[in-house]
């Protein structure tokens, strides 16, 4: 139950601070053509858990578009993310992120 509400939390401010326009920029699951994962991850800063977020922004500063396609994702239990100690470094990071590139 934590770790949804607070993904709602995280999602609301990522929203707020960056109007990145994707679901779940969390999701691990990603695929980028080659010429674009070069150009993006030269720039990547972060290496915690808000890397995501900052592919996000870098992607849409070049104005590169992303499409959500659907995955069935499967949960499994035994997460090593602390919802409460992780939450708030995951929250800094955001911040973090808003003050470089805002």
């Amino acid at each position: 139950m934590y770790r949804k509400i607070f993904g709602e939390i995280f999602s609301s401010f990522r929203k707020l601070f960056f109007i990145i326009d994707i679901s779940d920029t969390q999701c691990g699951f990603k695929l980028y053509p080659n010429n674009i994962a070069k150009k993006i991850f030269k720039s990547l800063t972060e290496t915690g858990y808000t890397h995501d977020v900052e592919i996000c922004i870098l992607l849409k500063k070049l104005k590169i578009n992303v499409y959500e396609l659907p995955i069935k994702w499967e949960h499994v239990d035994g997460s090593k993310v602390n919802v409460f100690k992780d939450g708030l470094k995951m929250l800094c990071e955001l911040i973090k992120l808003k003050i470089k590139y805002v």
